[in-house]
């Protein structure tokens, strides 16, 4: 059991926390899955305690520089970034107070920060990985901002749908408002019966776009499933797999 002390270390519990959870929204995401919590702001608040709490716990201990510790400090920045990218990339989220989860990634980045700077003995090193960690930060800041105004820039709604013969499939004709750059008419198929319920959320399939065209043709375009893995489209048939 020696070989499992490090787990003492706050630090380095830190850090696994945060590889667990990142390669877990890599993870669903690479297999078409995005993460919908039972409510955004009990989530996003709960990785903030988690992470600060830790953070607080790891300075209070700051003469406990093993070189383990040492180590964890160093790349605990870029595991932050992993998370923290990973998993807005992953969760589908609600958009109105965007600004409150940016500032609550940037916060507990910095708390990342805080942890390098603190366990870090060498100059060259802090002024080296510091310099690329300040610029992670405003990296981190536009990219996520990035992720919500976009998310928020077009508004899609819902024209018509038609459901598969058993139920298994739902395609759904949408038009997609893009304001003053114009849209598009899509047609999304969606897998009813591949959710997932998790304990803090469920993972929910996302979507396949079979058809994109212009915008406002909505009006022209019949549905029509022949099985529950042949639609058609006007003319068009399309094969679900």
């Amino acid at each position: 059991m020696k070989h499992l002390l490090f787990l003492k270390s706050p630090l380095i519990l830190l850090s696994l926390f945060l590889l667990i959870f990142g390669i877990f929204f890599i993870f669903i995401r690479l297999f078409g899955y995005s993460f919908v919590p039972f409510n955004d702001y009990i989530i996003n608040i709960a990785f903030f305690i988690i992470i600060v709490w830790f953070t607080i716990i790891i300075l209070y201990k700051k003469n406990d520089k093993t070189k383990a510790n040492i180590f964890s400090s160093t790349i605990l920045p870029l595991i932050m970034f992993f998370f923290i990218i990973a998993k807005e990339i992953a969760t589908n989220l609600n958009r109105e107070n965007s600004i409150i989860f940016v500032i609550f990634n940037i916060i507990i980045f910095i708390c990342s920060i805080v942890i390098f700077y603190t366990f870090s003995h060498k100059k060259i090193i802090k002024i080296g990985l510091g310099t690329i960690y300040k610029f992670l930060i405003i990296l981190i800041s536009l990219i996520i901002l990035l992720l919500f105004l976009f998310d928020g820039f077009s508004k899609n709604t819902v024209i018509k749908s038609e459901m598969s013969p058993n139920s298994i499939y739902l395609a759904e004709i949408i038009d997609n408002d893009q304001g003053a750059l114009g849209g598009s008419t899509i047609v999304k198929i969606t897998h009813e019966n591949s959710n997932i319920n998790i304990f803090i959320g469920k993972l929910l399939r996302e979507p396949i776009v079979v058809y994109s065209g212009k915008w406002g043709e909505f009006n022209d375009i019949i549905l029509k499933w022949e099985t529950d893995e042949i639609l058609h489209i006007n003319e068009n048939i399309y094969k679900i797999e």
